[in-house]
Formats: structure tokens, C-alpha cells, sequence
């Protein structure tokens, strides 16, 4: 981080009323944001978002930290900005993600149980009036983002770009498997629900429990998008029977839902889903020079091979079973 990068925030944290607080930094992400805990001296605390890259902008979560709040869920409340500078003052929710949750031994039900209930209590309350001019995640931006399944991870394995003639294959096998999306009951999608993103707040109840973070990207997308997400995570082996009985308990609350049509979504929209992360974590590896990415593309591959085994993403897997065949399927390495 340079100097004035550095002076910027210490400015910040100076305007806001925090001078007297020690800083300590917590996190980074996969994106250009930095994350700091604020300690004042009396034991009251805050955590700082430094969006520090040029490409960020604040506004979108500040909007959608907002609306969740107004839902009844547990997202931080924002205390400060700084617009122009890319800076945001939030609650301090706690350390407890469900990573850090799982990884001490806590039994993961009742975690991923609060997770289904927090999905269940935005899609039962959201509507679109709500926040009109959230941006749509529809098959054409799914469709693009995937792209970089083509750009990054294929030349990489094969040591050539994809030609044109593979590339329209490609594209017409999702086309034809996004069809069935076309009438997809549509809601909020925060877009990133998964076990790091998600905090463990013991004290609170119900779908409370469960902090949300790092929802910046939320959209209008698919009802099933939010849920694939959660089951179907990179980062973390998820018990399957635990997740159909927790898909069960939320489809029991939307009656208009048929429950095949659903799971339909539900795979289609999980191998949407993990073919862009191979891509984005193959950009991350061989632009930005990240490679402890490439420890989750072995488990992120376990995914998509188990999406593709449904009837409506055929034409998918034949795509992948001729141009991307088992044996390449795997971790690349940075040359």
C-alpha cells in the first residue's frame, strides 16, 4: 500500500471521530479491497474498507448493506464513508466466520441451517421496488463472465487460444442449458454466500445469527443462484445430505416453487457458477501472480463434474468430455 494511500485513510479514520483508535489489519480479498479493525482505548471497535483499487466503487454495497438491514438480516451498519476515496466505517460483526467456526470443530447444521434461514427471510421480504435499479445477472453477463473459463484456463492446458469454432460450440451449449433460467422466479442474489463471507453471531436469534458480508456484487438473478452458492462452495467440502434436507426446509416456504424445475436451476446455475471461478482463479494465478487459488480448483472441478451429470447441461459436459477431458482437469502452475 503506497504512502498516500496510507495517509488517506489515516485521515479518514481522523475525520470520523477515531484517532485515538489503534488499527490493525484484518483482510484482504480476492478483489482490490483491504479490510481494518479499529480499537479505541475504551474497547469499542469498527472495521474500515479500504476499496483502495482504482476499478472499485463503494456505492453498491453501501446501498445493499442498507437493504439488507431494512429486511430484518444481520449485514453491517455502515457508520462513515468517504465516496471519492473508496472508504467505508462498518460495525464490527466479530472474527467468527463459519470458516474460522468450522475449522475450530463446531457441528456445521446449525451454521449452514441459519444460512437457508437469512435466504429465506430476503427472498420472502425483498422486492424489486425495493431497489429498483439493481443491476440484472442474466445469461448474457453469465455467458460473458464464463468467458474466462476460455480466455485463461484453456490456452493454459492447451498452449493455444480456443478457436472459433470451439468457442461458438461453447457458447451454443450454454445458451441452450441457460433456456431454462428464462423463467426462473428472479430475486436478490448477493453473489459471494459462501462460508467466508458469512459470520456466526451466537447472541443473536434465528436468521440473525448469520452476519452477511462482502455482498457488493448483489444483483437480480436466479432464486437458486444464492443457494448453489452456499452448497456448491470451493472453499469448503459440504455434507450433501445435510444440504438437500436444508434445500428441502427453504423450498417449504415458497409453495409457488416446483421442486424439479428448481433443482434444474439449481445445477445449471452451480456450473455457471464454478466454470467462471476456474477462470477467474486461472486470471488470478497467471495475470495477478496469485496462485494459492489453485488449492481450491481441485474441489471446484468436483462440483462442476457433479452439475454436469444432470439431463439439462448434456450438451455442456460433451463440450467439456472433448475439449477439456479428466486428465485436465486440475491445478495449473505458474510458468
Amino acid at each position: 500500500m503506497n504512502k498516500l494511500r496510507e495517509s488517506l485513510r489515516e485521515n479518514f479514520i481522523k475525520v470520523n471521530g477515531w484517532t485515538d483508535a489503534s488499527c490493525f489489519f484484518l483482510a484482504g480479498d480476492c478483489s482490490n479491497r483491504h479490510y481494518y479493525r479499529l480499537n479505541k482505548p475504551d474497547g469499542t471497535t469498527a472495521v474500515l474498507m479500504d476499496a483502495y483499487g482504482d476499478n472499485e466503487h463503494i456505492a453498491p454495497f453501501i446501498k445493499i448493506a442498507e437493504l439488507l438491514g431494512s429486511l430484518g438480516c444481520s449485514a453491517p451498519k455502515v457508520l462513515g464513508y468517504d465516496m471519492p476515496q473508496r472508504f467505508i466505517l462498518l460495525e464490527d460483526l466479530g472474527d467468527a466466520t463459519f470458516t474460522y467456526c468450522l475449522k475450530q470443530g463446531m457441528d456445521p447444521t446449525p451454521l449452514y441451517e441459519t444460512a437457508v434461514d437469512a435466504l429465506i427471510q430476503i427472498h420472502q421480504n425483498f422486492d424489486v421496488s425495493l431497489c429498483p435499479d439493481l443491476p440484472a445477472y442474466g445469461t448474457e453477463e453469465m455467458l460473458t463472465k464464463n468467458n474466462q473459463f476460455l480466455d485463461w484456463y484453456y490456452p493454459r492446458i492447451h498452449g493455444t487460444d480456443v478457436t472459433q469454432a470451439i468457442k461458438d460450440a461453447w457458447t451454443d451449449s450454454w445458451h441452450e442449458a441457460f433456456k431454462i433460467l428464462n423463467n426462473a422466479p428472479k430475486t436478490l442474489i448477493l453473489r459471494d454466500f459462501h462460508v467466508d463471507n458469512l459470520l456466526w453471531l451466537k447472541d443473536r436469534k434465528d436468521h440473525q445469527r448469520c452476519g452477511l458480508l462482502d455482498f457488493q456484487d448483489a444483483a437480480l438473478g436466479g432464486q437458486s443462484y444464492d443457494l448453489v452458492s452456499l452448497f456448491e462452495d470451493v472453499r469448503q467440502d459440504v455434507d450433501q445430505v445435510m444440504a438437500k434436507k436444508l434445500i428441502q426446509k427453504y423450498l417449504s416456504h415458497f409453495s409457488y416453487l416446483d421442486e424439479e424445475a428448481f433443482m434444474a436451476q439449481y445445477y445449471t446455475l452451480g456450473a455457471q457458477r464454478i466454470t467462471r471461478i476456474i477462470g477467474v482463479f486461472s486470471r488470478m494465478l497467471i495475470q495477478d501472480k496469485r496462485p494459492h487459488y489453485m488449492a481450491f480448483l481441485p474441489r471446484a472441478w468436483k462440483w462442476l463434474e457433479n452439475d454436469l451429470k444432470h439431463d439439462n447441461l448434456l450438451d455442456i459436459r460433451r463440450w467439456f468430455d472433448t475439449h477439456i477431458p479428466p486428465e485436465k482437469r486440475g491445478i495449473l502452475h505458474d510458468n
